[in-house]
């Protein structure tokens, strides 16, 4: 019975994402693509990981304090004003990247990827070439001590190919950042 009532809920859940997707009416979830309906899949799993976020598009979640997860995010998608993440090197990895808008200090511990895997220690790629004004976003490690900086016009590709002021490569090790 439970595990009938909860493929009731993820149908549910898909029908509301093929109404929000533009079909027009929730009867019409038939005939979203596969694609839609597993990029709906995400963005659902997006939302059970992260508590306090709610959905802002077919494509994207807003986390608490400014952020948002956004799964199509792909290389050369960080677009104006914004610091981006993303979990592996190449601004790639399952699930897009999040970024951050609005100067903020973020500890990454509170965040999930859609794939269920923490976001805390697993960025390994960072773009801040569109954020504005000559910012700097700084990057800490667990015991909140500075590792890394990046200045707006910037990025970081691969991380494991960078130095950190506390000994060796950032990836993977970033607990908190200050965003601007």
């Amino acid at each position: 019975m439970k595990i009938r009532n909860k493929a009731l809920t993820i149908t549910a859940a898909l029908a509301a994402a093929a109404f929000a997707l533009g079909s027009g009416t929730a009867s019409a979830a038939p005939h979203t693509t596969p694609q839609q309906m597993q990029l709906a899949h995400e963005i659902h799993r997006a939302l059970a990981l992260n508590p306090g976020s709610h959905q802002l598009n077919s494509h994207a979640i807003q986390l608490d304090k400014g952020g948002v997860m956004d799964l199509t995010l792909a290389a050369g998608g960080c677009s104006s004003g914004r610091l981006c993440v993303y979990k592996n090197s190449n601004f790639g990895g399952g699930g897009g990247g999040t970024y951050w808008s609005s100067c903020t200090t973020q500890d990454l511990r509170n965040y999930s990827w859609p794939d269920g895997s923490r976001m805390v220690a697993s960025i390994s790629s960072i773009d801040n070439r569109n954020q504005y004004g000559g910012v700097q976003s700084r990057f800490y490690d667990s015991s909140n001590r500075f590792m890394i900086a990046v200045n707006s016009g910037n990025y970081l590709k691969d991380l494991s190919k960078d130095s950190s002021a506390t000994g060796g490569s950032p990836n993977d090790k970033i607990y908190k950042m200050k965003v601007c």
